[in-house]
């Protein structure tokens, strides 16, 4: 009898250790995050890599002269994918030797974020066409290749899909688009399939991101979470964030700030209403990351803290004003 027990408990120690392999393989964990600084440094760059507290600051050299924007992190550390030119660009933070991989400027398009799977697969990014004056999301292999229109029918009522990111395990897209009157919230699998409406509100919906279950997205809303207001007219999602703001840059459309949503579209939640304004969020493992103000110090700063919003602390050290640049109508 006690030979069953020892040979049941090896066999699960043997699945044990290999369902945490795989989870592990899965799902792997960031140790670092990337964003823009006014930071001085020599040769002078906007792009960063930093501890997921703050810590570490190291410079990464791109080498453009043009404005970049839509910044994220593979998991283990290897490739930094962004936005510059109006093309997608990779860069190993060790090497920084940038590499394009769009020719977006060859027809007639343009794309502004670029956001990589955490296993460093894949990319997934919009592109603006600028003859029909639509944006669509698109996912690549992160040499460029294999380049696939995920939203060649846009969801009904959208005009403009223009921000996206991948589950924790890399096998979703969660996105935002918008309309004339209506801005909406999706997800579907890598493959194009199984596109799935989250939410719709009337106003703005920016910087989607899974939570680690995949059964939550976090946002930046610009309105009340799931509201059809009203005055949808005036709040409509048509362009700049500008367009949802008093002069005193308070919000137009009721409250804003960083908010959550179950997967089936239950239960919208404003998480972190904005004192001043909340203009992007992304989540890295267990964590809520956000920029805003910081009015004491008239600079931006990225805040951390835990998904339900609670325990919110800068990790910024205060010298200068820094972004993690992911919002999709910001830049």
């Amino acid at each position: 009898m006690k030979k069953y027990q020892v040979a049941l408990l090896v066999l699960l120690a043997v699945a044990a250790a290999f369902t945490v392999g795989c989870g592990s393989n899965s799902v792997p964990t960031f140790s670092k995050m990337s964003m823009l600084s006014d930071r001085t440094v020599t040769p002078a760059t906007e792009l960063f890599t930093m501890g997921l507290d703050g810590s570490s600051v190291m410079p990464v050299q791109t080498g453009s002269s043009s404005f970049i924007w839509g910044l994220s992190v593979s998991a283990d550390f290897k490739t930094v994918a962004y936005a510059s030119g109006n093309e997608v660009w990779v860069v190993n933070p060790s090497s920084s030797t940038p590499t394009q991989l769009t020719q977006n400027s060859a027809n007639n398009a343009s794309s502004f974020t670029a956001k990589i799977s955490p296993n460093g697969q894949k990319i997934v990014y919009p592109v603006f066409d600028s003859s029909t004056g639509t944006g669509s999301i698109w996912i690549m292999n992160v040499d460029g290749t294999g380049s696939t229109n995920l939203t060649p029918t846009l969801p009904t009522g959208m005009t403009n899909c223009f921000v996206s990111s991948f589950s924790a395990d890399s096998s979703k897209v969660a996105f935002a688009c918008r309309g004339s009157s209506t801005a909406g919230l999706y997800t579907m699998k890598t493959d194009g399939t199984q596109l799935t409406t989250v939410l719709t509100q009337s106003t703005e919906i920016d910087s989607p991101s899974f939570t680690p279950s995949g059964k939550q997205i976090v946002f930046i809303s610009w309105g009340t979470p799931g509201a059809a207001l009203a005055h949808a007219a005036s709040c409509a999602s048509v362009g700049r964030y500008r367009q949802y703001l008093h002069p005193d840059l308070t919000p137009s459309c009721g409250t804003q700030g960083v908010a959550s949503v179950n997967l089936d579209g239950s239960n919208p939640t404003m998480i972190v209403p904005a004192t001043n304004i909340i203009w992007e969020s992304e989540v890295l493992n267990s964590n809520l990351y956000y920029v805003t103000l910081d009015s004491t110090i008239n600079k931006y700063q990225i805040f951390k803290a835990n998904l339900d919003g609670t325990g919110s602390a800068s990790i910024s050290d205060g010298t200068a004003n820094d972004k993690l640049a992911v919002c999709g109508g910001c830049n």
